[in-house]
Parts: C-alpha cells; structure tokens; sequence
C-alpha cells in the first residue's frame, strides 16, 4: 500500500518534485554537471584489443580509467560516452518545459498543452493528461506516486 500524504501534490507538482531531485543527483555527484563515462578498449603494440573497460571524463578528452589518465591514441580508443551529465540535464529541462507547457494556466483546472489552441475546450484536466502520464511513469514506484496517474494503455 503507498503512503498517503496530505495534502496529495497534484501531477504537476510531483513531477516538478521528482525532477528537481533528479537535477540534485547530478549535481551531487558532479559540480558543474560536465562529467562523462564511457567505454575505453585498451589495444597491444600489435593493434589487437588487450581489454576494455569503463572510463570516466570531465568535459574534455581526457578520461580515467584503473586510475591512470588518458587521451585517444593508436593504443586506446574512446566510444562515444554512455552517461553525459550535461544530456541529462537538458532532458530534465525539456521534461520540466513540457510540464509547465502543460500546466493549468488559466486557473480553471485544464490542461493548456492539451489544447492545441487558443480558442478551443481544452480537451482534459491537468490531472488526465496524457503526456504528464507518460512523464510520470518512470517515477511510479515512488511512494507518492497515485494509481489514477497510470497511463491509459
């Protein structure tokens, strides 16, 4: 049974809530949220692949793998990164500008990203938007998460 809070955040709020936090996680391991991982492969004198592992880099060509720094070279070839704070972030922010795009601006309880203009009915409340839904579904096992923000499948 989920936790009951009083009073409940609406859909909005909690998905402002849980972006924020996500934004903090990333700042709490990284300060200027540049940091990188990826794969690095580690290759012989004679260009056979001796092994590979996970390197991690900070906003320039330099990364860390087994405690030791390096570049690209002929003996070490860097993927593209896998994890890249600075994409993450901007997702947050577009998450967070869908969110606010579909907010209740008119104070009237409906959804003016469901719209689609500015003299139609707005088509649903902020609480049955479709596209908070689908926002929100990765977050549903936190325990402020209600059953009814489910999407509709």
């Amino acid at each position: 049974m989920r936790q009951q809070f009083d009073p409940p955040p609406s859909l909005a709020e909690f998905l402002l809530a849980r972006l924020r936090e996500d934004r903090r996680r990333i700042y709490a391991c990284d300060s200027d949220g540049k940091f990188r991982a990826t794969w690095v492969t580690f290759r012989r004198r004679d260009g056979s692949m001796d092994y590979t592992t996970v390197a991690a880099g900070h906003g320039n060509d330099v990364w860390v793998a087994n405690g030791t720094a390096y570049q690209s070279d002929s003996r070490v070839s860097v993927g593209e990164p896998f994890f890249d704070a600075a994409r993450v972030l901007a997702d947050l922010d577009a998450k967070r500008r869908i969110v606010e795009l579909h907010s209740d601006r008119y104070n009237d309880g409906g959804c003016t990203g469901c719209g689609f203009g500015s003299d139609e009915e707005r088509m649903n409340t902020v609480e049955e938007c479709p596209t908070l839904h689908l926002l929100a579904l990765p977050y549903a096992s936190h325990n402020e998460f209600r059953d009814e923000w489910l999407p509709e499948s």
